[in-house]
């Protein structure tokens, strides 16, 4: 017997690379609540933190960061606004979270955050060390409708005074806007001390002022011994707060009067008397409607008086300019002046006005449709010369309060018969805030002197803009025909005037007749019988089962010819 051997030659490679590139991805991220976050309102931001390499990235440290964060903007609710991670496997995950909070001030808007990381590098490793995550939150635009104060009327002296003169400054303050407006800050403060100089404190504080509620102050003054012959002009401001809003940024309206004072001046050979500088100013202006409602046009009405004792002014020039507008809409701005001139000039030319002479000027505006509700101002620009050809320049402040409109629609009212007598049915209504500001204590009545039911009333609260909603309520009729009724809602507007809506509707109640028993007709009159004695119930119960029924028995015919088709062929 003869033996072989073979011999074969086996080659192995041996790797001693060692895994050494750790990677980090965000490959996951939660909002909670999902959808727009409320001013006011805390939620949380959740992620997914992912390792696709093939070694542990350590001491991963993560930071959440962004334009967003900032005090009025995107805060921190608990936590710090960093986490570590001491070591993330390679093909592992694990998962951070952060709690914020958005202050009841925050404007609405995207905010950008981000979420930026760093871990520590190796050698061999290609990965970047550090990285962002880039992402958004969205605030809802916040929908309490702030108050507004606004210069019902001012009061200060229409004539030229002289040195060491008193000067009274009064006005009234009305909030015209629908919440309270607190922590009233008033101030009233001369320009220019070494003219005219305050007499009384400076600066007054209320602590409250409702909606519709109105205020009076008053600030004294009084002109120095060397004031000279000019106008001093007077700021007045009013900064407020309310619950849209905090102390370190409140509102603020402000404007400005003067006090013209004239200073006596040493006469000339042949001269006898003072003389003044001539002053223009807006004695009164009337502003119709009161309430500006934004696209509706308005009239405003200027008194100009020519303080002047004893010189004519001429060649005057007055022209209106306005402030830029802001939107309902925050993300279309408003461009161009909030108020227009319609089918005029906004400029105004007068030959000329006598010493105490007074002239009336009207002007007709019209509003940017989407302007935010609030207190405006429209600047009035006055040139003019004296009976020398000296050339003057002054200007005064005129406050507009603007409105936006509320509007409500309701669809008709939608049912589904047929209705019988003593049951109840079902009435339905869709409603929808239509307009650009909320309406509040929003109230669903249903009313009718033929139907009876256990909900007629339905409390919506506040209704933001853009949203919907409905009613279902049950009615009951005891005695058959035609009956009416009708939904009734009422609100109110960000004015405060409560407002009302209906809608009407007509059902027609069929009375409830009884089933034939034993061949008799049993009359219950309008009584309301129980759903299992109605005809229809038992026609729903019975055909379906007779239906089964039938289909048994044939399958079991069926079934029983074929055994006896089988035994034969056996046979």
């Amino acid at each position: 017997m003869t033996q072989y051997t073979q011999y074969e030659t086996v080659y192995l490679r041996v790797d001693n690379e060692q895994p050494s590139n750790p990677i980090v991805e965000i490959t996951k991220l939660d909002t909670l609540p999902l959808g727009y976050i409320e001013p006011g309102n805390d939620f949380t931001v959740g992620f997914e933190i992912y390792n696709p390499g093939d070694a542990p990235a350590k001491n991963l440290k993560l930071k959440l960061t962004g334009e967003g964060m900032k005090a009025d903007g995107i805060n921190m609710k608990s936590g710090l606004s960093t986490q570590d991670i001491t070591e993330l496997r390679a093909k592992s995950s694990e998962y951070v979270f952060f709690e914020l909070t958005v202050p009841k001030n925050a404007q609405g808007g995207t905010y950008p955050l981000s979420l930026e990381y760093e871990f520590g590098s190796q050698e061999g490793q290609t990965a970047p060390p550090k990285g962002e995550y880039g992402f958004s939150v969205e605030v809802k635009k916040l929908a309490f409708q702030p108050s507004t104060l606004i210069f019902d009327r001012i009061s200060f002296p229409a004539k030229a005074i002289g040195r060491n003169r008193d000067a009274k400054i009064s006005f009234t303050l009305k909030n015209v806007g629908t919440s309270e407006a607190k922590n009233i800050v008033i101030s009233a403060l001369s320009k220019d001390e070494s003219g005219l100089t305050s007499r009384s404190a400076s600066q007054a504080n209320v602590e409250s002022l409702a909606p519709g509620q109105t205020a009076e102050y008053s600030f004294d003054f009084r002109s120095t011994v060397g004031a000279q012959t000019q106008n001093y002009p007077v700021d007045i401001k009013v900064q407020y707060v309310d619950d849209s809003t905090s102390p370190d940024k409140p509102h603020e309206i402000m404007q400005t009067v003067g006090v013209f004072v004239v200073a006596p001046k040493e006469s000339a050979p042949g001269e006898k008397g003072p003389t003044s500088t001539p002053k223009l100013i807006i004695e009164t202006y009337e502003i119709e409607p009161k309430l500006v409602q934004a696209g509706q046009n308005f009239d405003i009405k200027l008194t100009l008086f020519n303080t002047n004792e004893t010189k004519t002014i001429k060649n005057i020039k007055l022209y209106l300019t306005s402030e830029p507008g802001e939107s309902t809409d925050k993300t279309k701005p408003v461009t161009g002046a909030v108020f227009t001139p319609v089918n005029s000039s906004n400029t105004f030319y007068i030959d000329s006005i006598a010493p105490r002479g007074k002239v009336e000027k009207q002007i007709t505006m019209s509003t940017v449709p989407d302007t935010e509700a609030k207190t405006y101002t429209i600047t009035a620009n006055f040139e003019y010369e004296d009976k020398s050809a000296e050339k003057y320049t002054a200007t005064e402040l005129i406050g507009v309060p603007v409105i936006q409109k509320a509007k409500l629609d309701l669809d008709e009212p939608t049912t589904a018969g047929p209705y019988f007598t003593g049951q109840p049915s079902y009435v339905d209504m869709s409603f929808y805030n239509t307009g650009k500001v909320t309406l509040y204590n929003v109230k669903v009545k249903l009313e009718s002197d033929d139907l009876t039911t256990e909900s007629s009333s339905y409390y919506k609260g506040n209704f933001n803009p853009g949203t919907s909603d409905s009613v279902s309520m049950d009615v009951t009729a005891m005695e058959p025909g035609e009956k009416k009724g009708k939904f009734v809602i009422t609100y109110e507007d960000n004015t405060g005037e409560v407002k009302t809506e209906e809608k009407e509707f007509t059902l027609n109640f069929e009375e409830m007749q009884m089933p034939d028993m034993d061949g008799e007709d049993f009359d219950y009159g309008p009584m309301t019988k129980p759903f299992y004695k109605k005809p229809i119930f038992w026609i729903a119960l019975l055909v379906p089962a007779a239906i089964i029924l039938i289909v048994v028995l044939k399958k079991r015919k069926k079934k029983k010819e074929e055994q006896e088709l089988s035994i034969d062929e056996d046979n």
